[in-house]
């Protein structure tokens, strides 16, 4: 079960037992720690996304979102049909190309990564199109800062993805936040992909819940992680709680509990399929792609 942030501060303050506020701010910091370095582990496949931008006539650079640590592919849209967009890997490559040509067209064919938040097309797209640029790539694990959000009562239809609440408490940016029922009558928690109105909102996944009106909810941030990892988070604040007040038995448990949850998770979640099937990889080299591009280290390749 994925949890929010609030819950996540409540569980630490329980175990630890200290609701201060001094310790709150120490477990809030401790708790996004946690979760950057589960995220790391898993390498974001699990929580690949994509972005679209705007084709603009005879623009060739564009903003990487800045929440990208990796991408994976860069398409552009052309006559309704998305097309793959081939890397160039050094930049003397790319001034050679833009050197000799300055041409547009419908299909930009290659992408050259310039630092670290721009890409560049060539040739240059001929037209406006709009969304007609797209990556995939691996997010940054965000700060959670904000407190959860529970007010009033809200209306769920099972099979719909739209949320009614009762008093205008949704914002635009609830977006990409997690929202679940807490009356027990849905285990599951969703992501919230649109916002219609202060009353209404959409998930990304329809309600699998029982129907009704005048439910209690929460709305909160949550980690980039698998739910059932997300109470390893208290542990890794509860072991850097203990840590500091020189209770070492106490914290080597719960670092003991994290550091068992870090392996796990980077074996169930650091590859893209649970296959064990290896394709060869011979021409592909890897080490002079950009970064944003490349593998992880780890990626095997054939003999």
């Amino acid at each position: 079960m994925e949890l929010t942030f609030g819950e996540l501060k409540s569980n630490a303050a329980l175990i630890v037992n200290d609701d201060t506020s001094a310790t709150a701010a120490i477990l809030k910091r401790d708790i996004n720690r946690g979760a950057f370095i589960l995220s790391s582990e898993i390498k974001r496949y699990y929580t690949r996304i994509e972005k679209t931008a705007n084709l603009v006539a005879g623009q060739q650079d564009y903003q990487i979102p800045e929440d990208a640590i990796r991408g994976t592919v860069v398409y552009v849209l052309s006559g309704g049909i998305w097309y793959p967009v081939r890397e160039v890997n050094d930049e003397w490559n790319w001034g050679r190309i833009n050197a000799t040509s300055t041409t547009t067209a419908s299909i930009p064919q290659l992408f050259f990564i310039k630092g670290r938040d721009v890409i560049s097309l060539w040739p240059a797209p001929s037209g406006n199109v709009t969304n007609g640029l797209k990556l995939s790539y691996e997010p940054k694990q965000y700060e959670m800062t904000l407190e959860d959000v529970s007010t009033g009562t809200v209306t769920v239809t099972n099979g719909s993805a739209t949320v009614t609440a009762s008093t205008a408490v949704f914002t635009q940016s609830m977006i990409g936040r997690i929202f679940k029922i807490t009356d027990g009558s849905d285990g599951f928690a969703y992501r919230i992909a649109g916002f219609t109105s202060t009353t209404v909102i959409t998930l990304e996944n329809y309600y699998q819940g029982i129907s009704g009106a005048g439910k209690s909810y929460l709305i909160g941030q949550s980690p980039q992680l698998p739910g059932e990892w997300h109470d390893s988070l208290v542990d890794y604040s509860a072991y850097r709680y203990y840590m500091r007040r020189g209770d070492m038995n106490s914290a080597r448990e719960f670092k003991a509990l994290f550091d068992d949850a870090k392996d796990r998770i980077k074996n169930e979640y650091s590859s893209k399929t649970t296959s064990s099937v290896i394709t060869s990889a011979r021409n592909v080299d890897y080490r002079s792609m950009s970064p944003l591009l490349r593998p992880e280290p780890d990626v095997a390749v054939g003999p």
